[in-house]
């Protein structure tokens, strides 16, 4: 006798129907798209058992018949065109053999089937079926061309935000971006596949296969970002009107330009003869290094190749650029949030929050982020904030560690800055605490010597320039070190040293040749007569 069933429940919050952004059929909408948990119990057992519906059936018999599909894939793809998978309008252009096993492909990718992908690479890269028209030349030509499409989709539906138009993407457009960034990933791990799998016999081939994975990264991670600003409000972008306060606008382009032009001019106001424009602020640091790739994309989008940038478009665009290091590119980015926070913390409260949780958002760490806070606040002349962030520890090894040298650069820009400013005592600190500036070279000795006669540590900086100098570099090293000291008025102290023989010919040749004191000579007097060499300073006076 049949089993008699007592009853049947589906579990109704376990109902789901099936739906995908970017193609919402019309079948999609019938009874059959949805799926469900059934509950059966009769007098024999009891029986939980799952209905796909139709879509997603389909989708578990693509997984269970494996590559062996792209053989023959005609019945397969009916069974598509019959579900909604594939609009059966494409129907008519797939007329051959390659163009039906490419619609396959697509309808995995766009359906989350990235293991059935995969495999598919590794049955296909022994190269048994290549007779038949399967092997991964195919696979990869289809990559490329997934990019291509996704990329210039992403480029057509985001127009609306950086046009000054205000135009807000609909709930659909948001949905299809996202799945973008999915594929997107997914196109770069099956890029993977094929490298590992060695497709590609030369090395010519495995340069181009290499690179093809990188803009595919690239263009993900950009539109990663652009999604993170769009989520966080800052964008759509809005451009000053000509009789309008940027003040007003989430980003102050202009007000920003003017107070960073300013105090380029006041930074290169201390020494105009010596110190650039560009020379002092750390964030110039960065991007001036990077002339070749980020200046030159500022320029070209109507900037003048210094940060600020001259829109949230041309920064969004330094991810796209693949001669840059990721940690760089989230420096400048971080930066310039940082600059957006402080101009809304006000007024958009709420967005200057969203934007602070950049580095948890994209798995900063935490000596990096904290070596950005520590280079804005010394450009910002929030000297305590920013000698605090850049004493953390680890943020000297997230400085030195770049593979564009920057590094030493931004350690002399950052010291030369508190110098400049009377943070001299701040310095001396970041020297001495967490040897945050490693003395190896002539420009980092006689950096040294400033910084510790600008804190009147005299004999320290004597020692230390008499056991760092060398036959080359002894006249360059002594020659810093007295014009420092006279610059601080440290020279009568320097008379009271216990000079040697190079240091003293050092000091008589500076005071004579190189000093710009109007007593130099009297100052030169004045140590022959305590060195009780009273000829020589009867001489020199007579002269």
């Amino acid at each position: 006798l049949p089993d008699i069933i007592y009853d049947v429940n589906i579990c109704s919050d376990l109902i789901v129907k099936f739906r995908k952004s970017n193609n919402c059929h019309e079948f999609h909408y019938y009874p059959s798209s949805y799926s469900f948990k059934v509950n059966i119990l009769s007098d024999n057992y009891f029986l939980n058992t799952t209905f796909l519906g139709l879509q997603k059936r389909c989708l578990s018999q693509l997984a269970s018949i494996g590559p062996n599909v792209f053989i023959d894939p005609k019945e397969f793809l009916s069974n598509c065109f019959l579900s909604g998978l594939i609009p059966s309008e494409q129907a008519l252009s797939l007329t051959k053999i390659e163009s039906k096993r490419q619609a396959l492909l697509t309808l995995a990718l766009k359906n989350d089937q990235l293991p059935f992908l995969t495999s598919t690479i590794q049955q296909w890269s022994n190269g048994e079926l290549s007779k038949l028209g399967c092997d991964c030349k195919l696979i990869l030509n289809w990559i490329w061309s997934q990019v291509t499409l996704i990329k210039y989709s992403i480029d057509k539906l985001t127009i609306p935000l950086f046009d000054g138009s205000s135009g807000k993407l609909d709930d659909y457009n948001l949905l299809k971006l996202h799945s973008y960034e999915i594929e997107l990933n997914s196109l770069s791990t099956l890029l993977k596949t094929l490298e590992y799998h060695g497709t590609a016999t030369t090395e010519q081939g495995l340069t181009e296969l290499e690179m093809r994975r990188e803009a595919t990264d690239l263009i993900a991670f950009y539109l990663r970002i652009m999604l993170w600003l769009y989520n966080c409000g800052l964008l759509p972008e809005v451009y000053k009107q000509p009789d309008e306060d940027d003040g007003d606008l989430l980003y102050p382009k202009a007000s920003l330009s003017q107070t960073y032009d300013e105090w380029r001019r006041e930074l290169s106001s201390f020494n105009p003869l010596v110190i650039g424009p560009t020379d002092i602020l750390t964030i110039d640091g960065i991007v001036c290094n990077l002339k070749d790739s980020v200046s030159a994309l500022w320029k070209e989008r109507d900037g003048n190749g210094l940060y600020p940038p001259p829109s949230i478009h041309a920064l969004i665009n330094i991810y796209l650029l693949k001669t840059i290091p990721l940690t760089l590119k989230h420096q400048i980015m971080l930066y310039f949030l940082l600059d957006i926070a402080l101009h809304l913390a006000e007024k958009r409260p709420d967005i200057a929050e969203k934007i602070k949780l950049f580095p948890s958002s994209f798995a900063l760490k935490q000596n990096l982020t904290k070596l950005v806070e520590g280079l804005w606040g010394i450009d910002h002349k929030l000297f305590d904030f920013g000698v605090k962030s850049l004493l953390f520890p680890g943020v000297r090894s997230a400085l030195v560690h770049d593979s564009n040298n920057i590094g030493d650069q931004l350690e002399q820009r950052i010291i030369t800055s508190l110098l400049y400013q009377d943070r001299h005592y701040d310095a001396l600190r970041l020297v001495s605490t967490c040897n945050f500036v490693e003395i190896n070279s002539p420009e980092k000795e006689k950096l040294y010597i400033s910084i510790l006669l600008r804190n009147r540590q005299l004999l320290k900086a004597f020692r230390f320039a008499r056991l760092s100098r060398s036959e080359n570099s002894a006249e360059e090293l002594l020659m810093h070190f007295y014009l420092a000291c006279e610059q601080m008025d440290l020279m009568s102290k320097v008379f009271k040293l216990p000079l040697d023989n190079i240091e003293e010919e050092a000091l008589i040749f500076y005071l004579l040749n190189f000093s710009t004191s109007p007593n130099s000579k009297h100052l030169l007097t004045l140590y022959f007569l305590l060195t009780n060499r009273i000829i020589e300073a009867y001489r020199l006076r007579e002269s």
